[in-house]
C-alpha cells in the first residue's frame, strides 16, 4: 500500500494546479478567465465543507504582512508578473508596465506609493501595450494609498490630506485629437518616451480595472503640474474601467486624454480640482459617475436652506 503523508498531498495538490491553470483553452467559454495562478483566488470556495480545510490544509485567505518594494525595472516587457493580497506592494518612484507586460494584482491587495515630489515621485504607469488587471470585489477591493496610511485605520490620516503620493496612469493606442495621433501624458516629464499615448486603434485593450480605490494621491512633478488619481490617455473601449474611487487627490480625480474606453461607477471624492476632466475629443461614456466634495457639500446645504426659507 502507497501512503502520501500531508505535507507530500499539499505538494502534489500544487503542482496538479499550476499545471492545469498554465494551459490555455482559447475560445472555450467553460473556462473562466482570473487573475491567479492555481485553484484559488481571493476566494476559498473549498473553505467550511471539506475535510483538507477542517484538518487545516488549507489555510484561509491572509492580508498582506510581507512588504515588497517594487522599482521601474521589476516589470519588463514581455514580463507575466502576480501581486497578491498576502504582500504590500511599496511603489519606489515611477514604475511602468511595459510595452507587452502584464500585471495581475489580486483582489484586497495594498499597493502604497512612497513618498517624493517632482521626478520622484512614486505612480503605477501602464504604457502603451502593456495591461493591467487589477479586479477587485465590492469586499476585496485593490487599494492604492500613500505609504503612511494604515489602511485599517479610517483615522490616521484626515480625510483631506492629499499630494502624498502621484496615483496611477493607464495609456493605450485608440485616437486623440493631437497632430501626429500621439502626445506625452500629463503627470511624466516629456523627456520619458513611455510616457507616450495615442494611435490609431480603438479597440485597444489596456486591461481590466474594477473596484480599486486610490487614496491620496497628486504629487506634485513640476509648477501646476500635479498626477491625476486615475489618467487615461488614449485608452480604447477594450478596456474595462468600473467601480473606481479616487479619494482626496491633489489635483483631478479622472482625467480622460482622448481614447474610446467606456466606463461606469466612479466616484471623486474630496479632490483639489476637478473629480472629472475630459480633454481631446474624448469619444467614451461615463455611467454612474460621481463627483462628492466639500463644495458639493455646501452647495447642497445652501440650497436646502434656500427651500425651506421659501417655504
Amino acid at each position: 500500500m502507497i501512503r502520501f503523508t500531508v505535507k507530500s498531498l499539499i505538494l502534489m495538490m500544487m503542482v496538479a494546479s499550476f499545471m492545469f491553470s498554465t494551459n490555455t483553452y482559447a475560445g472555450d467559454e467553460f473556462f473562466e478567465k482570473v487573475d491567479y495562478r492555481g485553484a484559488f483566488g481571493a476566494t476559498d470556495w473549498a473553505s467550511g465543507w471539506t475535510a483538507l480545510y477542517h484538518y487545516g490544509v488549507l489555510a484561509e485567505p491572509t492580508t498582506g504582512t510581507n512588504d515588497v518594494i517594487v522599482n521601474d525595472d521589476d516589470i519588463q516587457p514581455g514580463d507575466v508578473v502576480y501581486w497578491t493580497a498576502d504582500n504590500v506592494y511599496h511603489l519606489n518612484g515611477r514604475v511602468f508596465v511595459e510595452e507587452g507586460a502584464v500585471l495581475h494584482i489580486e483582489a484586497g491587495t495594498v499597493i502604497k506609493g512612497m513618498p517624493g515630489q517632482g521626478e520622484n515621485a512614486s505612480a503605477l504607469i501602464v504604457a502603451r501595450g502593456g495591461k493591467i488587471y487589477a479586479e477587485g470585489t465590492a469586499d476585496r477591493p485593490i487599494i492604492f494609498t500613500a505609504e503612511s496610511d494604515d489602511v485599517n485605520n479610517p483615522v490616521d490620516i484626515s480625510y483631506d490630506t492629499k499630494g502624498l503620493w502621484g496615483g496611477v496612469i493607464i495609456l493605450g493606442k485608440a485616437t486623440i485629437n493631437r497632430p501626429g495621433g500621439e502626445y506625452n501624458i500629463e503627470g511624466i516629464p516629456t523627456t520619458e518616451p513611455r510616457g507616450l499615448y495615442g494611435g490609431n486603434d480603438d479597440d485597444d485593450n489596456s486591461g481590466v480595472f474594477r473596484y480599486v480605490s486610490i487614496r491620496h494621491g497628486g504629487a506634485e512633478i513640476g509648477e501646476g503640474n500635479e498626477i491625476n488619481g486615475l489618467t487615461m490617455g488614449g485608452v480604447g473601449r477594450g478596456t474595462v474601467i468600473e467601480y473606481v474611487e479616487v479619494f482626496a487627490n491633489k489635483d483631478d480625480g479622472f482625467e480622460w486624454f482622448g481614447g474610446t474606453v467606456n466606463a461606469k461607477h466612479l466616484i471623486a471624492a474630496f479632490c483639489g480640482d476637478d473629480g472629472f476632466d475630459m480633454d481631446e475629443a474624448i469619444a467614451e461614456n461615463c455611467n454612474s459617475c460621481l463627483p462628492f466634495s466639500i463644495r458639493n457639500l455646501a452647495i447642497a446645504a445652501q440650497s436646502t436652506t434656500a427651500l425651506r426659507n421659501r417655504r
